[in-house]
């Protein structure tokens, strides 16, 4: 299971251009020759010295960590994480496609917000620090959300009914958007 380093390359690069990933890391002059694939064999790492870079096709990892990560990512499409996220405090997140979160994960977010649309398809997220969403909040499968506060300023979808928080769930929801928001489905609140 290679661990995917986004590389220094100068210029905003695509996340399906090969040359921008190493196994090594940032700073390597060798590339993969592949790009992150694969929900269950590719964690991927930005760091200090990784360049921008657009996620131009959906797209799919392990876990996403950009701890020290001082440059800017684009969500131009959808990308799927199956564990953990970790946003950088001094990061920038453009773009406003889909973040799908899947599997049981943390989600540290050293206050970022997130301008796109969110999709929890995990068992359990726990939140270090609170999160805040300005598009929408889609749940598609019955989940516990634990630690920190979300921040809805889009909408809440819940397709199908859901013990959101359940009975050991603790995160707080506040629904702050400044315009209309809506509420789909049927959850039940710790």
């Amino acid at each position: 299971m290679p661990t995917y380093y986004k590389r220094d390359a100068t210029g905003t690069a695509n996340w399906n251009l090969a040359t921008s990933w190493s196994t090594v890391s940032s700073t390597s002059s060798t590339n993969t020759g592949t790009f992150p694939s694969s929900l269950t064999a590719d964690p991927v790492i930005f760091d200090a010295n990784s360049a921008a870079v657009t996620v131009n096709v959906a797209s799919q990892c392990t876990s996403l960590d950009f701890t020290g990560y001082t440059n800017t990512i684009t969500f131009s499409n959808q990308l799927t994480v199956q564990g953990n996220v970790t946003l950088g405090a001094s990061m920038v997140i453009a773009g406003s496609s889909v973040l799908r979160i899947q599997g049981t994960s943390t989600i540290t977010s050293n206050g970022k917000i997130y301008n796109g649309n969110i999709f929890f398809n995990g068992t359990t997220i726990t939140l270090s620090g609170d999160l805040t969403i300005t598009g929408s909040i889609n749940l598609s499968s019955s989940i516990v959300v634990n630690g920190g506060t979300i921040n809805i300023q889009g909408n809440l979808i819940a397709a199908g009914a859901h013990t959101f928080g359940g009975t050991t769930g603790n995160a707080t929801f506040i629904f702050n958007g400044t315009g209309n928001q809506t509420f789909t489905g049927s959850i039940t609140i710790n």
